[in-house]
């Protein structure tokens, strides 16, 4: 039972796929305006079927008295099925009772039982669609409001009055979608928070992160872990959670890049279990280098916001992909309250009384603690070491001072822009 289970759950995750490659994009692009379409709000005197054969009244019908966002799509648009996920991710946001989510769908020519049996295959695979799905048959909410195409978004207000408008539900228009229901919503915080949304710049980055199934394998497939453990479940649990802070860690670096901050990161152990059995992959957030010593600082929910996660089993392992909003000036502001510069210090490690292993062992430790370092440099000719951090001298040193070296005595002398000295004893 459990290699049929795990058959069926590789056959599922790869059924469906997500974007490979990372994005980023300003939101600060105007996207159309409602004075593109001809007409600036919506007619109140007309109702639509749902999947269930019921009459839908649409937004500022005669009952309602809250915004809406309103999702024209077709089965032949590929990005329908990352639209019904995206929506589902708004409602369960915002609230049902604060946002009215309704996706209407405009393929006229196609009989409404095929496009029914496509909303059953995807709540089978993807999960239950929270909002009304409606059926525009014959193209009329279309035509009245001048929409180009089959696929739009339009955010109205609670009197019906159209508030935003997007030509496609693509990341970009998803992305400033976003940013518009939190100017109408500043109050909801995506963990149920009354905690309004900072102002400033505001950037959005898709981030994947990848863990490996461990155990025994049989052409291909999961027989059993190192352990003795047969629950591939569990397996799946704890690959899927390192996935995630891959994916947290990998926010964190793009966060910094955008930023002009390239710190020195280690790359990941390729192993998965110890001597004793013990599941190893090295957990992203707890790596001694200065991107784990810096997320160790960060509180995810104050500086960003997961819009939406995908998750994906191939070839053994589990990705997760995921579009993150970041809140990048509340994240400068913690960095510079850290003692972050936007421009590296490149800084002369002079030894007096030079010992390799001594050297060695206090690099080591540096790099290992500080949040700081973002290269180093090895000169052949004498014992210096030339550092570049991403902070004042003065506070490198102050950091040095708070490290912990075992049994190496560490003091830091005649400080510098340029230069400080080091004395190191056993």
């Amino acid at each position: 039972m459990p290699v049929r289970s795990a058959l069926v759950m590789l056959l599922i995750a790869t059924f469906f796929s997500f974007p490979g490659t990372a994005l980023s994009w300003e939101t600060g692009n105007q996207p159309p305006s409602p004075a593109d379409l001809p007409i600036r709000s919506l007619p109140q005197d007309f109702t639509l079927l749902d999947a269930q054969g019921n009459n839908i009244y649409p937004p500022a019908s005669r009952t309602e008295a809250r915004p809406a966002v309103l999702w024209f799509w077709s089965i032949y648009d590929h990005s329908c099925e990352e639209g019904f996920l995206s929506l589902r991710a708004f409602q369960e946001r915002f609230g049902e009772e604060n946002l009215k989510v309704l996706a209407i769908n405009e393929d006229t020519q196609t009989d409404v039982s095929r496009i029914r049996r496509f909303l059953e295959r995807f709540e089978n695979f993807r999960g239950k669609i929270a909002h009304p799905v409606l059926f525009d048959q014959k193209g009329e909410i279309l035509q009245t409001l001048g929409l180009p195409g089959s696929s739009a978004v339009i955010l109205v207000d609670e009197e019906g009055e159209i508030r935003a408008y997007y030509p496609g539900f693509d990341l970009a228009a998803e992305a400033d979608l976003a940013l518009a229901l939190e100017r109408v919503f500043p109050e909801v915080d995506p963990d149920g928070k009354d905690k309004a949304v900072p102002l400033g710049r505001q950037k959005f980055v898709t981030v994947a992160g990848t863990a490996p199934l461990c155990g025994f394998f049989e052409a291909g497939i999961w027989r059993k872990g190192f352990t003795g453990n047969n629950d591939i479940f569990l397996e799946l649990e704890k690959a899927r959670d390192l996935a995630e802070r891959e994916a947290f860690r990998n926010t964190v670096i793009k966060s910094l890049e955008m930023l002009d901050i390239s710190l020195l990161s280690r790359n990941r152990e390729d192993i998965c279990v110890d001597e004793r059995g013990i599941h190893l992959a090295r957990d992203p957030l707890k790596t001694s280098d200065p991107v784990g010593n810096l997320i160790a600082r960060i509180s995810y929910p104050d500086y960003f916001r997961t819009l939406r996660e995908e998750e994906r089993i191939l070839a053994n392992e589990v990705f997760i992909n995921r579009t993150v909003h970041v809140l990048l000036d509340s994240f400068a502001g913690l960095l510079d309250s850290l003692g972050y510069t936007r421009t590296p210090s490149s800084i002369r490690l002079i030894f007096p009384n030079p010992d390799p292993v001594n050297q060695r062992d206090f690099i080591s430790v540096l790099t290992g603690q500080s949040m700081f370092v973002a290269r180093l440099e090895n000169p052949a000719s004498d014992a210096a070491q030339t550092i570049e951090v991403f902070t004042s001298p003065v506070n490198l040193a102050e950091e040095i001072a708070s490290m912990d070296f075992g049994d190496l005595n560490v003091f830091v002398e005649n400080v510098t822009p340029e230069s400080m000295d080091i004395e190191i004893w056993k």
